[in-house]
């Protein structure tokens, strides 16, 4: 089989017949930062088969679509998209890969929720960049209506503790 793109080693692989998706991603040492793992695409004889989302597997354990590959197999993997980070009191904060569509109630998914003091009495910071402005809103944790709202290229979530629950506590930041 072939692996063509931003794989982290493109090139020729012979894998054995059982092989998955999977299988050949782990054989050739994954795949680097910049590639989307939410649209990796199985190409035969010359078309598009299936596209592959590897959160499905990583953050939900469903392998269902994992297809066994085929001699002659072409896996291509193309550049991220669409990205949005999420930080603070989560469970995973990290970067993400985002589909049309993902809401930022898919987004605190992929993070793995938030910190329970944070469920408590928290806030959420949405920051999104328009073309010349940076827009930030509060979003209340107690207040689900803006689960629903679609999150766009380049969006940062932010949560921070309840204050109240850190007493006794000093933080320093900056040159300390």
């Amino acid at each position: 089989v072939f692996v063509l793109g931003e794989a982290y080693q493109p090139g020729s692989y012979k894998i054995s017949s059982f092989s998955t998706l999977t299988n050949l991603l782990f054989v050739t040492g994954g795949v680097s930062e910049i590639v989307s793992v939410r649209n990796i695409q199985l190409k035969r004889g010359g078309k598009t088969i299936s596209t592959f989302d590897l959160y499905d597997v990583l953050l939900k354990g469903d392998t269902s679509k994992d297809v066994l590959l085929k001699q002659g197999d072409t896996i291509f993997i193309p550049l991220i998209e669409s990205k949005a980070s999420v930080y603070g009191s989560f469970r995973r904060p990290d970067l993400f890969e985002l589909k049309k569509g993902d809401t930022i109630k898919d987004l605190i998914s992929y993070a793995g929720g938030l910190e329970n003091q944070v469920k408590i009495d928290g806030k959420l910071e949405l920051t999104r960049f328009a073309k010349d402005s940076i827009k930030v809103r509060q979003l209340d944790v107690n207040d689900p209506s803006w689960l629903s709202q679609a999150v766009i290229d380049g969006d940062t979530l932010s949560a921070q503790a309840d204050s109240s629950l850190s007493q006794g506590v000093v933080e320093l930041t900056g040159q300390v």
